[in-house]
């Protein structure tokens, strides 16, 4: 007689290692060649694959010996063959189909068809209901410790994108992947910035991100990680959200401001142009946005009359940027003595408060530790039951918002004081640089520039009125005093007692993100004369 031989392992590590099937198989030939049975058909099946696929893979296993007309089947025993009360159903039907057709169970002892004994086809049930009994608690088991992973505050899954797991005493934790984390970080921070998930997806294949298979990580993949909470510290797991022990990627802050940009229709809309001024210029009449349309190469702006407006006119897109470089570029301080002495004035105003975050830093993390370790000696004490599952509990929680309110004390002083500075400096350099920024950049680099520099930007008729942003119109102010000023300014920085300058009775004190109160004292030679 024909037979077919099918092997199946159930999990990963059986299907890698190359042991397992072989051996089944191996012995089911062994037994075809005592019973004199010819297998001219092998299959194996691997169940780490999903349960429709393994479903699919049986069916059409079945369908197959019909097709090709074998009338026996042999496997190692029930569980290899199935575990599934519904494709038990299935065997019994293809059995009662045919009366010679036979299941050969060669460690269970038994051999099935249509026309057994009742005590046969009893311990074929019985061992169905046995191996779907192993499954059912197997996946019990799997959910209750990925439940108490997520009470611990440990990610269940595997290692989320831009992280990896490493052992921990007892445990698996995620850490932060040196060498991906800068890709998730890149993530945010582009569409922070209002980049669409098409633009991401480019732009960070051009970066060198790439798949295993060389390819683009995709933009469903790109959007299911922007709206992860692990990023930031938080576990999602089950249709349940709460705090976990692994070290965020980025800040809430951000993670809170991303959230808010996906859910804007423009942010997942794909745009066939990507204008220069694109809701950037409003008319200076209506106030509606300028509407932009290319005709024969050239780029045109105008209002959209969707109010009440008496504009008409069309103007280029060329014209417009003419208007406003100059705009940029009466930000530069000609002086490069006094432009140095800003930077390193706002540098000293920066020390002490350096000091200050990096003591306070250091007393937090000693605090962090101690907490740390009573977390771990928590989880240690359960494990040899010294505690009750009620008391690990309670105590977890109030460990864990211990951890949570120190970290977040931790990352504002590490944001508040560092992000300041370097907004400064960032501030005070862009301001510069603006006009070279903007003609080396692309279009979006640009669109971004003219938002910071920029609080309101105008069209009226053909003539361009733009307004800066708080900070750079106090820059603007005191740029245009000293530059135009035949004031000659002291070097501060040589001066062994400086003193702030008195305005009436009050020594002002400034920064550069508060109010400005420049004073610059002329220094004459012994030889000028007293004004007339």
């Amino acid at each position: 007689m024909e037979a077919a031989i099918l092997a199946r392992v159930s999990s990963k590590e059986q299907s890698e290692s190359g042991y397992s099937l072989p051996a089944q198989e191996k012995l089911m030939k062994e037994y075809c060649e005592h019973r004199a049975i010819k297998p001219v058909l092998v299959c194996l099946i691997s169940e780490t694959a999903s349960k429709a696929k393994q479903r699919t893979q049986f069916n059409s296993f079945l369908a197959d010996l019909v097709k090709r007309g074998i009338k026996v089947l042999v496997v190692e025993k029930t569980d290899r063959l199935t575990r599934s009360l519904k494709d038990a159903v299935r065997v019994d039907e293809w059995l009662e189909e045919d009366d010679q057709r036979e299941l050969h169970l060669v460690k269970d002892g038994l051999v099935l068809h249509k026309n057994s004994k009742s005590q046969e086809k009893l311990s074929w049930n019985l061992r169905v209901i046995l191996a779907k009994n192993y499954t059912d608690n197997l996946s019990e088991e799997v959910r209750k410790g990925r439940n108490e992973k997520f009470a611990q505050g440990i990610y269940p899954g595997p290692s989320p994108f831009g992280c990896l797991a490493i052992d921990q005493g007892r445990r698996k934790v995620h850490a932060i992947d040196p060498t991906r984390s800068m890709w998730a970080s890149q993530m945010f921070q582009l569409a922070d910035e209002g980049f669409s998930l098409r633009q991401i997806e480019t732009k960070l294949f051009d970066a060198g991100l790439r798949t295993k298979s060389g390819k683009k990580v995709s933009r469903s993949n790109i959007h299911r990680y922007l709206t992860d909470p692990f990023y930031m510290g938080d576990i999602d797991w089950d249709g349940k959200r709460g705090p976990g022990i692994h070290e965020p990627i980025i800040t809430q802050a951000l993670f809170d401001r991303v959230q808010k940009k996906l859910k804007r229709p423009e942010i997942a809309r794909y745009r066939s142009h990507n204008h220069l001024f694109r809701c950037l210029i409003h008319c200076g009449e209506c106030g509606g946005v300028i509407t932009w349309e290319i005709h024969k190469g050239t780029t045109y702006g105008h209002c959209n009359h969707y109010r009440k407006c008496s504009q008409n006119a069309w103007v280029k897109e060329q014209e417009i940027e003419s208007q406003i470089l100059p705009s940029l570029t009466c930000l530069e301080i000609t002086s490069p003595r006094l432009a140095d002495w800003i930077v390193r004035a706002l540098k000293e105003s920066h020390r002490d408060e350096s000091t200050y975050r990096e003591t306070s830093t250091q007393e937090l993390q000693k605090e962090l530790t101690k907490v740390d370790t009573r977390i771990s000696l928590l989880y240690e004490d359960r494990l040899d039951q010294r505690i009750t599952a009620e008391m690990y509990d309670l105590k977890y929680k109030q460990f864990t918002e211990e951890k949570a309110v120190l970290q977040q004390k931790i990352q504002s002083l590490s944001e508040g004081g560092e992000s300041n500075m370097a907004l400064n400096i960032s501030f005070f350099e862009l301001s510069q640089r603006a006009q070279e920024f903007y003609l080396s950049g692309s279009t979006d680099e640009k669109r971004t520039l003219l938002n910071n520099v920029f609080s309101k930007i105008e069209l009226n008729d053909r003539s361009v009125k733009s307004a800066y942003t708080y900070l750079f119109s106090v820059l603007a102010k005191a740029v245009d005093a000293t530059n135009s000023s035949k004031v000659r300014v002291e070097d501060l920085s040589t001066t062994p007692n400086f003193e702030l300058e008195r305005v009436g009775s009050t020594k002002q004190k400034t920064t550069l993100s508060g109010d400005l109160c420049f004073v610059w004292r002329d220094r004459r030679d012994s030889n000028s004369r007293p004004p007339q």
